[in-house]
């Protein structure tokens, strides 16, 4: 049994601001990759705006069998994102949902509104892809790791965002932290850091 975890490193654009747009081709190179005899069940935890999400559905359209999202969009002063994205009112998380919601209706996928740990440690589907994308603490972020790895089918891809980023510092110690755990007893886990 083989499984692979992959690791994005942002690209700081001429202008010394992150590249989304290559974080993107590149979620789209990995995945198109993987096992291209079959049809994919991919995990989104943390979904926001669902642009991640509506690219790799429109450009795998033929590769993917399901998408599924999760996402609170809590939108209340109990999210460390209420300030940030949510501009501290909670209109703008319930306008960021529906908005996301109505990409994943049109493009045939589910958009899950939960914690990411509830939706994990409830559900015993399993994914060929999981893209860990969610809260960016340390804690939040190693234990989404750790459950996520619980739900890949053999085989599977573990994909994380954020790594090196110094904007979340939280995700790199995570993920140094789960790599470490997860080479120590899985000799069949492999890493790969995507510089």
């Amino acid at each position: 049994m083989e499984f692979h975890f992959f690791v994005n490193v942002p690209k700081v654009g001429v202008d010394g601001y992150l590249d989304g747009s290559d974080r993107i081709r590149m979620y789209e190179r990995i995945i198109s990759q993987y096992a291209p005899d079959r049809p994919l069940d991919v995990l989104e935890i943390g979904v926001f705006m669902a642009g991640l999400s509506r690219h790799l559905m429109v450009s795998l359209k033929d590769r993917i069998g399901n998408y599924i999202g999760v996402d609170p969009y809590i939108g209340d002063d109990t999210d460390m994102y209420f300030r940030n994205y949510w501009k501290s009112d909670k209109s703008v998380a319930e306008s960021a949902f529906e908005h996301s919601k109505g990409v994943f209706e049109k493009l045939g996928a589910t958009l899950t509104r939960a914690m990411s740990d509830e939706y994990l440690q409830s559900n015993s589907r399993m994914f060929d892809v999981i893209i860990v994308d969610g809260d960016h603490r340390e804690e939040a972020c190693l234990k989404d790791l750790q459950l996520a790895w619980k739900r890949l089918k053999e085989g599977g891809l573990l994909l994380c965002d954020d790594f090196a980023n110094p904007d979340h510092p939280g995700v790199t110690r995570a993920v140094t932290l789960f790599d470490r755990q997860f080479k120590d007893v899985r000799p069949e886990f492999g890493t790969d850091f995507t510089f």
